[in-house]
């Protein structure tokens, strides 16, 4: 809203809960119980959607709505959605070749008759799956700023714990993940397909969670060529456009990249590096050059066409983890030849 102010853009803020949609012949009205309804249109709108989108039914079908109507929306519904559940990222990235920490998911609870949750059977399978290296860590499958994300010694201590979270809430979806020995714990902001910012993170207590909302220190940190190529990929691989790519970085000088957030916060950020990343942001999705949804993502793709859109998106586009950027990867996704 600040940075809105300074610029002379109308700017609203609506919650999921509260949403008041309507769609007529190609008018658009939105609004909620606190903004009157106002009409919106594909040329002059642009949504920013946060991940409390996916909290609501309502506020997904009408994300998704907009979407298919021609409305630029950052980021997108898939991108929450891929971004929102972890293990769904952590195969995304696997299947775009991008290095990540070991992850199964583990079974769901079989509860007893007296409500108590059942050992997981063969749990010795699934620290095998990881590298049976202990300690490994345990995370819910949703969870931002660190909250559901714990280090667990022995098989011993994984059955425990395990059973604890499944007794609470027999439908929580576990994941079973390998421990990296890293050297820097990074966050990184990709904006488009460029790196804008990037921090180092620490723990101030021994936590082995890093996250600035958890009270950890940020300062900031250049980056080499490589670890924003792995960023950028990261981000493509979620179809991210605004994304923080969580990456760690072993004594080895090899790099993992830990999840991508599709809602990433930026007072860490820009208390670390000193720069205005709304701002940059503000600029980035009022320049209509940038603009993408998903009408336009299904073109017939004539010689002309390809051309026109993509001319200036062809060169180097070959990543070290063989990824594309995000506009080159939307061609490949309509499985145009090769050639």
């Amino acid at each position: 809203l600040e940075e809105c102010e300074k610029t002379g853009i109308d700017c609203e803020i609506l919650f999921p809960e509260t949403l008041r949609y309507e769609n007529q012949d190609g008018k658009y009205l939105i609004g909620s119980e606190e903004v009157e309804p106002f009409e919106v249109r594909p040329d002059d709108t642009v949504f920013v959607c946060r991940s409390s989108v996916l909290d609501s039914t309502k506020a997904s079908s009408i994300v998704s709505d907009l979407e298919r109507s021609g409305f630029f929306c950052v980021n997108s519904l898939s991108c929450l959605e891929v971004c929102d559940q972890k293990y769904r990222c952590y195969l995304r990235l696997k299947e775009q070749g991008i290095p990540t920490p070991k992850t199964v998911s583990l079974p769901s609870a079989e509860v007893q008759d007296d409500g108590t949750p059942k050992k997981i059977k063969n749990i010795q399978q699934y620290v095998n799956m990881v590298g049976s290296q202990f300690p490994l860590v345990l995370k819910t499958d949703q969870g931002s700023g660190g909250t559901g994300v714990m280090l667990v010694d022995s098989v011993n201590s994984l059955v425990s714990v395990v059973q604890t979270l499944q007794k609470v809430d027999p439908k929580i979806d576990l994941l079973l993940q390998e421990k990296i020995p890293y050297e820097k714990d990074l966050r990184v902001i990709v904006l488009g397909d460029e790196v804008i910012a990037a921090m180092r993170r620490q723990s101030k207590d021994g936590d082995f969670r890093s996250n600035f909302s958890l009270n950890g220190e940020v300062d900031i940190v250049d980056i080499d060529d490589q670890t924003k190529q792995l960023a950028i990929d990261s981000a493509s691989a979620t179809d991210g456009i605004f994304v923080g790519v969580d990456i760690l970085q072993t004594s080895d000088d090899e790099e993992y990249t830990l999840e991508v957030n599709a809602s990433p916060g930026t007072e860490g950020i820009e208390k670390a590096t000193g720069e205005n990343i709304v701002s940059q942001f503000i600029e980035y999705i009022t320049d209509k050059t940038n603009w993408s949804n998903l009408r336009e993502q299904y073109f017939k793709l004539t010689g002309e066409s390809f051309d026109a859109k993509f001319e200036n998106y062809l060169e180097e586009t070959v990543g070290k983890y063989f990824n594309k950027s995000l506009m080159v990867r939307r061609v490949e996704n309509s499985r145009i030849d090769e050639s």
